[in-house]
């Protein structure tokens, strides 16, 4: 708490009155209190906090000297006032019967709630050092004692309430360390600390620090049986968000091959547009629907924004599904509206649908049928789109009225072209449904998103400020690390892509040039530094630094293009199960990849572009072991079997493709249908299906796979007329 003399408090009265957290009074330039706690102080709190400043004798004396006869009362009134007097000057006080205090005396509690009316939170909550007047008491006090009380109450409401306020702006800024800060003063004021300790764990998940988003957790549970002070609804829900992202994040690996080691700086430089979001998002709240269009090139930080969004209101108690098309899926088709489909399966209210609806879904999604009991609908085509546009239309409209909710999704210039024209026939369908719509993408002229109510966002490369702000994030610089050396250098080497300026940072760091200690920045060797920045390649080099092993992962994963699991690529790379997972947790420690419940993905598509151009002509081979893999663990996955029979297309091996078909119509077997080679191998790879590939696969099928088409039962017809004329 700032003390009587180091407190600044917005006035240019000579005499100042603090009764927040202390109760003095000053006077300008002076360090030491002219009063203290007492009555003085208390009579000049109270006529201050009258309108006109003003109060009859009878009151004062009833107020602070209830317990002396009527005229020692009187007696000690006039006292105190003569005291003033000599301290503030013949003039402060007027009247006879009644008191006025003629003098402009600053307050820090006018001052709060002066600061407070303009919005100014940041000041406000400045100036709010502790409770209103904190340390008095007398025996014949009692009704100023009241009034102190109820005036300590209202203003502690309206700091609590400014503090929250400040806090979720912070946030909403993708300021989590601001945010942070301001709830541990929230806090340590000691008002409202549930609050403050909500808040807090609010800001660690909003900064992705679940470290000491769980350290918090378990000292805000401790402290809550301590002080047998019960946790409400809000915190207990913020506290289970805690203990769920850390097992998430955890996984299957050890506690510390699970913490992230890679630098994480904040949302700095996409303030602007992190609020633009949320607007439209309370305004979805209201009713309607939005859709907001993020445009960029690799590495600007569409998905950056995108997940702090998502963490923002995951924090805030909204429904908010998060998914990204993938380059592995942009030949399947209908990837994408599958994604969108089980994003609004898993919402509440998404089984009020129609049967028919359902089996339309199931028919888009199959493995929608753990949801939804029904036949999967076999329609193709035209019509296939049309019923599943009109499906996932009324699947939107009957989550949208249990509540609102927002579909973020990432990467469209990845989505196959089936799933375009049905996510733009969505979106012009939305408009009664209170439902936003994030999606990001590159800036492709093939991946144009059309839609009516679209608001497009396009995020630009960071200026030099931007960068500074960035580096400033994660830790203060001195001097010799100013903007010549650093920022500017830094700055022509990654044309301002913060991903590009990240990767450098890791580069250096993982060198050992720069280091980033106790929330400082520090340098080893300059010249070094200096040669670093004029090579760039930051990600390239990082990349090559890596042992092989996990570099044959992280080329797999960049091959694979989707979410692949752990026994897919421990096998691919013939690498036992623990050994492959000390690799990946290596990567992900070092930024390379993430984890998902789908499996494994690298961290970006920049960094899976660099992995494959690196690796050259040991591409072709991780993709050829990447198919098997897949072929041996398809089973009864679909999805999977279409992701080998990709792969084995782009390798050109027509023997694998026409296995994979035979799988395919094995399968439609088992499930009661029966589909040609040209249906299966369609279903399989889409319009990359044509007459030439499939006349090639069918070629590579048995006989009596082949003679049950078409064209193979006009050849076994032919021949059986052969024969019979031989004869």
């Amino acid at each position: 708490m700032p003390s009587a003399s180091s407190r600044k408090i917005n006035t240019d009265n000579t005499f100042t009155l603090l009764t927040l957290g202390s109760m003095a009074l000053m006077r300008s330039g002076d360090p030491s209190p002219l009063l203290g706690p007492g009555k003085p102080v208390a009579l000049l709190a109270y006529l201050l906090g009258q309108p006109a400043q003003t109060a009859s004798r009878e009151h004062l004396i009833e107020l602070l000297w209830a317990d002396a006869d009527p005229e020692r009362a009187r007696h000690a009134l006039r006292q105190t006032l003569w005291q003033l007097r000599q301290l503030l000057g013949d003039g402060a006080f007027s009247g006879k019967d009644e008191v006025t205090l003629e003098l402009a005396i600053g307050s820090d509690r006018s001052c709060f709630l002066g600061l407070i009316e303009a919005g100014d939170l940041e000041a406000a909550t400045t100036v709010y050092a502790g409770p209103f007047v904190p340390s008095f008491a007398s025996p014949g006090g009692a009704s100023f004692e009241h009034w102190a009380d109820s005036e300590r109450d209202r203003l502690r409401t309206t700091f609590v309430r400014a503090m929250e306020r400040l806090i979720r702006r912070h946030l909403a800024a993708g300021e989590p360390r601001a945010a942070l800060s301001a709830a541990r003063r929230l806090s340590d004021v000691g008002e409202e600390p549930m609050i403050g300790r909500r808040l807090a764990l609010e800001s660690h998940l909003a900064a992705g620090d679940l470290i000491s988003a769980a350290a918090d957790a378990d000292a805000f549970e401790r402290w809550a049986r301590e002080e047998e002070y019960p946790l409400d609804s809000a915190a207990r829900t913020i506290v289970d968000r805690v203990r769920t992202e850390l097992g998430r994040d955890r996984g299957e690996s050890s506690p510390e091959a699970s913490v992230s080691r890679h630098l994480v700086a904040e949302l700095v430089g996409r303030e602007a547009e992190f609020a633009r979001v949320l607007t439209s998002w309370n305004a979805v709240r209201q009713g309607g629907s939005r859709h907001i269009h993020l445009v960029a090139p690799a590495g600007l930080g569409k998905s950056r924004l995108l997940h702090d969004l998502e963490a923002r209101l995951q924090n805030s108690g909204a429904a908010v599904r998060y998914f990204r098309a993938h380059p592995g899926d942009r030949d399947l088709p209908s990837a994408l509206a599958g994604e969108i489909a089980r994003a609004l399966a898993s919402l509440p209210g998404a089984m009020g649908i129609a049967p028919q609806v359902a089996s339309t879904l199931v028919g888009l999604d199959p493995s929608l049928a753990n949801t939804y009991a029904v036949t999967a609908d076999t329609s193709t085509g035209e019509e296939a789109r049309r019923r599943r546009t009109l499906a996932l239309t009324d699947l939107l409209r009957v989550t949208s009225e249990e509540a609102p909710f927002a579909l973020l999704i990432d990467d469209l210039h990845w989505a196959d072209h089936e799933s375009l024209p049905i996510l733009e026939a969505l979106l012009d369908r939305a408009h009664e449904c209170r439902a936003l719509f994030v999606t990001a993408t590159r800036p492709v002229a093939d991946r144009i998103l059309r839609s009516e109510n679209r608001e497009t966002i396009v995020l630009r490369p960071f200026t030099v400020e931007q960068v500074t702000m960035l580096l400033d994030s994660m830790g203060t610089r001195d001097a010799s690390l100013g903007q010549a050396a650093l920022t500017e250098p830094l700055l022509s080497a990654t044309g301002g892509n913060p991903l590009l300026t990240l990767e450098l940072l890791e580069l250096a760091s993982e060198r050992g040039i720069l280091t980033l200690r106790e929330g400082a920045w520090h340098c080893t060797h300059h010249e070094h530094l200096a040669t670093l920045l004029q090579d760039g390649q930051g990600i390239r080099q990082r990349i090559l630094r890596l042992g092989a092993e996990s570099r044959e992962l992280l080329l797999l994963l960049s091959v694979a293009g989707v979410p692949t699991s752990l026994a897919v690529l421990a096998t691919a790379s013939t690498l036992s199960p623990e050994t492959a997972t000390q690799h990946l947790a290596l990567l992900e420690r070092h930024g390379f990849v993430h984890r998902s419940e789908l499996g494994y993905e690298t961290a970006h598509d920049e960094i899976a572009d660099m992995a494959v151009d690196v690796a050259r002509e040991d591409a072709r081979t991780a993709r050829a072991k990447l198919a098997s893999a897949l072929e041996r663990f398809a089973n009864r996955d679909l999805a999977v079997l279409s992701r080998s029979a990709t792969h084995f297309h782009t390798l050109g091996d027509d023997q694998a493709l026409g296995r994979l078909t035979q799988q395919r119509m094995a399968m439609a077997r088992a499930s009661g249908r029966r589909e040609s080679p040209q249906q299966a191998l369609q279903a399989l790879l889409g319009s990359r299906a044509d007459a030439l590939l499939t006349r090639r696969v069918l070629r590579t099928l048995p006989w009596t796979t082949r003679v049950r088409t078409p064209v193979g039962r006009v050849a076994a017809a032919l021949a059986v007329v052969a024969l019979g004329a031989l004869a």
